[in-house]
């Protein structure tokens, strides 16, 4: 499927900085779910050192597309609107990490209606003119970052099961007190009505 967008023009920096925005595709656990995470991550902390992800700030990426005009969101949520997506449960079952950046938890097995929605997300958005980049798919979530030394590899002793049945186009603006998320809109069982026109800004909790 292709959408047309009306150009921008060019940019003044001025405006770059105002209209610019970090944008990306995700699944946002609901709060009791978060807190179950948070809750791991306290007991891996101690074997890696480094520091908690806090809950509102956790997220499973599907895409990820960067800084990119405001401008733009409108086209994003055309796109992603029609997409087929069937819910699915995610079980996160292990741990590890990205050496010392960030550590994860994850999925034993990635389930197949997490791949299709992947695919499908990638090869829209880059047949639209937007850059994702196509690299075999590592379902994660980041709970800590800046490590002291990395995470060793692990099996949960309880896995969490998370039922997907929404995902979002997420903002990510930086703050004087770190990162902020805004879901610009919803896709999927909390489709937002709106989502092939317009946007729907709500910060996560």
């Amino acid at each position: 499927m292709i959408v047309q967008s009306t150009p921008a023009g060019p940019l003044t920096a001025s405006t770059a900085r105002e209209t610019e925005m970090r944008l990306f595709f995700a699944a946002t656990p609901p709060p009791p779910l978060s807190a179950a995470l948070c809750a791991v991550s306290q007991t891996l902390l101690p074997q890696s050192g480094g520091r908690q992800v806090p809950p509102r700030l956790i997220h499973l990426t599907l895409a990820f597309l960067g800084e990119m005009p405001s401008a733009r969101v409108p086209v994003l949520n055309a796109l992603a609107a029609p997409l087929p997506f069937i819910p699915f449960t995610l079980t996160l079952s292990r741990a590890g990490s990205f050496s010392t950046r960030a550590g994860w938890l994850a999925p034993s097995q990635t389930p197949a209606e997490l791949r299709q929605l992947v695919e499908v997300l990638t090869s829209t958005l880059n047949g639209n003119g937007f850059h994702v980049e196509q690299r075999a798919y590592r379902a994660h979530l980041t709970v800590l970052r800046s490590l002291q030394q990395p995470l060793p590899a692990q099996a949960l002793a309880e896995p969490l099961d998370w039922y997907i049945d929404h995902y979002a186009l997420v903002a990510s603006t930086l703050t004087p007190h770190g990162p902020r998320y805004k879901i610009m809109c919803r896709f999927g069982r909390l489709q937002d009505q709106n989502s092939e026109s317009g946007t729907v800004q709500q910060p996560l909790p």
